[in-house]
């Protein structure tokens, strides 16, 4: 308990070492309040965006994190493996997960991968970006931040069809 302090009549150098102890007990409640001060300042921006982020071991594939956006999306799923939670159909990791690429030759992290995706549980389209990081423990896990961008391709899609409409119109005037 970082509260609990030393007090004894304690003269000459147990009096020294009492102010010693109580004076690092203040300093480490001060740094913990400080990190719990960050960390509440982190899951709140987290938790703000509009986006799905996650944290997953890269050899495990254990949902690591989530955030507020994802929860909502998969319920609560931290511990469980990425392929068989975030994807329908799955009988192991997914072909197209990106661990592969996002190592250098000598296990470092590489650039980001960004592409699109499809999800196959909420049939969404989301613009991803995966990156290799180095987790709170040491190891290299994959962050995966996921933007949905499903009236995007509804609206491409619909450009699309119009486009046609116009070639064929143009085509019979010819």
């Amino acid at each position: 308990d970082m509260n609990t302090r030393i007090q004894t009549p304690a003269s000459g150098e147990l009096a020294i070492l009492e102010r010693g102890i109580n004076n690092m007990a203040i300093t480490l409640q001060e740094a913990q309040d400080a990190q719990e001060e960050r960390m509440a300042i982190l899951a709140t921006v987290l938790d703000s965006l509009d986006a799905l982020v996650y944290v997953a071991d890269m050899e495990t594939y254990e949902l690591l994190f989530l955030n507020k956006y994802a929860l909502n999306i998969f319920g609560d799923i931290t511990g469980k493996i990425c392929w068989q939670s975030l994807q329908n159909g799955q009988t192991g990791p997914c072909a197209f997960c990106t661990n592969d690429q996002l190592l250098n030759n000598d296990g470092t992290p590489g650039e980001p991968v960004i592409w699109e995706f499809q999800n196959t549980v909420n049939q969404r389209w989301y613009l991803i970006q995966d990156s290799a990081i180095k987790w709170v423990d040491g190891r290299i896990v994959r962050l995966e931040i996921a933007t949905d961008i499903t009236k995007n391709k509804e609206t491409e899609g619909q450009l699309r069809h119009l486009e046609r409409q116009i070639m064929e119109i143009s085509e019979r005037e010819r």
